[in-house]
This record gives structure tokens, C-alpha cells and sequence, in this order.
């Protein structure tokens, strides 16, 4: 059996995913919900998981999500409505509707973090020598916000455990793929680690609980290196990362179990290149 993961890059618009699915096990992160149904779905974000559980999709499908305890109802006035939380009390806050559920997760973005994520994403730029963009910066990391996410009793929700917590959602779902299936291979695909045109590259940017396409790309650093650090736990198996010209990833080239194809290559070794255009 083929084991693929899907980050939300432009170039994965280049395969026909239900035609992918039916070559094997598929795990992807976010939004790819609204299109896609994977075997595990993953997300790190309090709004993206705010969207994902309010659609329902919780319910019937695999999820990981970095936190999800719910609460509740009594619990509602004293720690919502009274601010239990110092410094929500100036947040934004989204909440869906309450229907039937007696259970809320609450999950929110603490100002003095962004601040403290600001300041850490600097220091990195500076110590590349690149230039900073304090206003892009603020733009991506968005506003202090307050999720209220009223749910059934039963779902299908997974916690990510607490070893990459501080993880992106395409990592974690590359080692949850590892962890819950033992695969001797995988195929990253749509985990661009560039934008040709050094704009943010995603699929869904200027949506819902994404960076508008005019902000300028994310750095890839910290990709790559969780991405590496699953390389190495993980010796024997082959990670195969496709893009559209199998450009290779300098810092993964000590990687001996890292090679990589083109859309095409993975279309004939798959044997459904009449299959996906």
C-alpha cells in the first residue's frame, strides 16, 4: 500500500486527489477538508480548528488537533463571559451556534505570545541578514482572537502529542502517518518550500483563517527542519518529495533516505498516468 501526505502548496493543484486516494492512505492538514476527505486530517491552528469542527466534519472523520478539551456548559459564564482568561477580555472573539451541545472547546491566542512570536521570527531574519517586514509579519501572525467551538459528546478528534505541539500541521501529519501506519515509504506532496513568485503559496490564501495572496511567502525554515527531524527518527523509511521540476532541498541532502520526483514521475510510478491530469 502507497502512503501520501498533502500540504496545501499551489502545485499539488496539479493531481486529481480522489484519483491519489485510490492508490492508498492519504493524510492532510487544514482547509484541504473543503475539497478533500483524507484518511486523518490535521490542524494546529485555533481558527482553522474552530472551521473544522463547526462544518461537522469532526464527526465522521479523523482528526488531529494540537488542543481540544471540552468543557461544560456551566462552565460557560465563568470562564467566557466573566474573562476567567487575563488579556481575552480585548480579544475578538468567534463563536458558533450552540444548538443541542452541552460541551464547548475553547481555544485563543494570547497577545503577549504573538508578541513573543514576533520578536523570535526577527531575530531570524536578522540572523539570516534578510530583510524584515514588520507589517507582513503582523499580518500573518493576525490578531489576538478567541475561538468558542460548541461540539457533540462524540467525535473523532486525536490530540497531537505533546512532542510537536510546537510543530506545523504538515509535519505532524507526515509523523502521525509514521506513527499510526509503519509505511517503508511516503509521498510528500504540496509541501512547496518556495514561491516562484515570493508571495505567499498556498492554495487557500485569502480565505478563511488564511494570509490574503498578497502577503509575501512564508519562510520554509522551520519546515524543513521538522520535516528533517522526521528523516532522521525514521531511517529506513524513503520520503519522496514531489514537485514539479524534483527540485532538491539543500538542507535535506545529508538525507540519504530523501529522493524526489516530478508530478510526472509520480504519475507513471503510480501507474495511473491516464488517470490524473
Amino acid at each position: 500500500m502507497k502512503y501520501f501526505v498533502l500540504g496545501n502548496g499551489e502545485s499539488r493543484l496539479q493531481l486529481d486527489l480522489k484519483a491519489l486516494g485510490r492508490c492508498g492512505g492519504v493524510y492532510g492538514c487544514n482547509a484541504l477538508y473543503r475539497d478533500y476527505t483524507p484518511d486523518a486530517l490535521i490542524a494546529v491552528d485555533g481558527g482553522m480548528i474552530h472551521e473544522i469542527a463547526s462544518s461537522g466534519y469532526i464527526y465522521n472523520n479523523v482528526c488531529y488537533f494540537r488542543s481540544w478539551s471540552k468543557l461544560p456548559e456551566y462552565a460557560y459564564d465563568s470562564l467566557v463571559e466573566d474573562n476567567f482568561f487575563e488579556g481575552w477580555h480585548e480579544s475578538l472573539k468567534t463563536e458558533n451556534e450552540k444548538k443541542h451541545f452541552n460541551n464547548f472547546v475553547m481555544n485563543g491566542t494570547d497577545p503577549n505570545q504573538i508578541m513573543r512570536l514576533f520578536h523570535m521570527i526577527k531575530q531570524q531574519y536578522e540572523k539570516r541578514n534578510e530583510p524584515f517586514d514588520s507589517d507582513d509579519i503582523r499580518l500573518k501572525l493576525g490578531n489576538h482572537h478567541q475561538w468558542i467551538t460548541w461540539v457533540d459528546d462524540e467525535d473523532k478528534v486525536r490530540l497531537i502529542p505533546e512532542p510537536f505541539l510546537g510543530w506545523s500541521a504538515g509535519p505532524i501529519a507526515v509523523r502521525m502517518m509514521l506513527e499510526d501506519h509503519s509505511p517503508e515509504e511516503i509521498y510528500l506532496i504540496g509541501f512547496d518550500m518556495r514561491s516562484d513568485d515570493g508571495l505567499v503559496n498556498n492554495v487557500y490564501k485569502g480565505t478563511n483563517n488564511y494570509a490574503p495572496g498578497y502577503a509575501n511567502e512564508i519562510p520554509s525554515v522551520n519546515w524543513k527542519r521538522q520535516h528533517a527531524e522526521n528523516f532522521v527518527t525514521y531511517p529506513d523509511v524513503v520520503f519522496y518529495h514531489v514537485s514539479s521540476e524534483a527540485e532538491e532541498i539543500d538542507e535535506w541532502s545529508s538525507h540519504k533516505n530523501v529522493d524526489y520526483l516530478t508530478f510526472d514521475d509520480l504519475k507513471i510510478k503510480l501507474d495511473i498516468y491516464p488517470t490524473i491530469q
